[in-house]
């Protein structure tokens, strides 16, 4: 297996990135027993971020939409519950880059790796035509990587993937996703 992945538009250059505005939330995963608490820490970091848009209801839902994603993504395939998820939202010059970074085992990773390889492989289009192909099949809604691929094909978000092995311990991994918009694509949502 690959130990270290790194797709899209991810990239360490991001760091010095100027940023305009910066939130970072950590969540313990303990408190993330509830789905609906994913929820209202989507939508109320999508709220404060959200302003200065031009129809910031609007670009609030779209946040919300953009950032529970990530986070129930993060709360999925997270390895161990007593570990933190940390989100990062970014308000830079251009755009806007949303974030999670969760801790996982090599089971999660090599699924994530063959994601990766279809997301390097086929367009958005056909990554969300044959996963709704394949949840019609299998009749299981919760097929994975829906999400994220809807956020590439409805929203033509920038996604970036990157997997690293942990120091202290060989069978995990941190996952960093992240969802970049630029500012004209998030006025006309």
């Amino acid at each position: 297996m690959e130990k270290n992945h790194v797709y899209g538009a991810y990239n360490e250059e991001e760091k010095d990135t100027e940023t305009d505005s910066r939130v970072d939330f950590v969540v313990p995963l303990e408190l993330m027993d509830h789905w609906q608490r994913c929820s209202m820490i989507s939508n109320f970091l999508a709220s404060t971020h959200a302003v200065g848009f031009n129809n910031t209801d609007k670009v609030s839902s779209l946040f919300s939409i953009i950032i529970n994603e990530l986070l129930e993504n993060a709360v999925k395939f997270s390895r161990d519950r007593s570990k933190l998820i940390m989100l990062s939202l970014k308000q830079r010059k251009n755009d806007v880059c949303i974030e999670a970074i969760n801790t996982t085992d090599e089971t999660q990773v090599t699924k994530l790796n063959a994601f990766i390889e279809r997301l390097e492989t086929e367009t958005p289009e056909d990554l969300y035509i044959h996963q709704l192909e394949s949840i019609a099949v299998v009749n299981n809604p919760h097929t994975s990587g829906m999400g994220l691929i809807m956020l590439l094909h409805d929203y033509h978000a920038n996604l970036g993937i990157r997997v690293v092995p942990r120091v202290d311990d060989s069978h995990c991994y941190d996952v960093a996703i992240s969802v970049s918009l630029e500012h004209d694509v998030i006025e006309a949502a």
